[in-house]
Formats: structure tokens, sequence, C-alpha cells
């Protein structure tokens, strides 16, 4: 099944799959070099990482990647939207669970002393 995908599917499949940058080296904004900067994923230093379709999305003959995506999902103020979600391990799948929430955000009034207008929280649950 086939769909365009919205921007915030894009972004959030491309942060989803990103892997760590190595070396240490941080610009700060007077434009001098920091060095020896720890990195890790998702930090101040280096964001998400850099982009690698292989980690991303299903590639016949690269990677065993189970995607699942939701486009476009409209949740009003005060809903919830769930999944669940069943690893089956009996095959020796050890992969970790990836999971990536990436939405449109209107601009904040201006003046705003809280410039975020949808607060949207990712609770995950091992149930087992």
């Amino acid at each position: 099944e086939s769909f365009i995908p919205s921007g915030s599917l894009m972004k959030a499949v491309l942060m989803n799959g990103a892997q760590p940058l190595t070396g240490g080296i941080q610009r700060v904004p007077d434009g001098n070099v920091v060095n020896d900067q720890p990195l890790k994923e998702y930090d101040g230093n280096q964001g998400m990482g850099r982009i690698n379709l292989v980690n991303s999305v299903p590639l016949e003959g690269e990677n065993n990647i189970q995607l699942i995506t939701v486009n476009d999902k409209f949740i009003k103020d005060g809903d919830k939207d769930e999944y669940k979600i069943k690893i089956d391990t009996s095959n020796g799948c050890n992969e970790e669970l990836r999971v990536t929430l990436a939405w449109y955000d209107p601009p904040g009034a201006v003046g705003c002393l809280k410039c975020l207008v949808n607060d949207i929280d990712l609770m995950i649950e091992e149930i087992g």
C-alpha cells in the first residue's frame, strides 16, 4: 500500500534511523571550536546524528527492518492514541525497538514564554 508521506513522517523516519557521529568537535556560537566533546545519540552536540537509510527503511537484501508508520494522524486535545506491538523474539530477533514521534507545531504567539503549542508525550511500556 503506497501513500504520500507527510513532512513530519519523513522527519521521524530519518531521525529514527540516524546513527551517532564520531569525533568530538563542537562549534560554539562565537565561532570557536571545542575539542573532545562526548557524543551520544540525541545530544546537543550532534542532534539526531547522521542520516542512514539502511537504518531507517526496509531495504530488501540490506536489512530486516519491520516498519510501522502512522501518517497525518489528528489527535484532539485530551485524546490518547495507543498502539500495541508484539515483538516475537523466538526466531532470534534481538534488535532494539526504536520509536520516534514527530509532529507539526504551529508558531507560538508573539512574545510567548512557553512557545510549544502542542505538548505531546510518548510513553512506551513493556508488558511481560
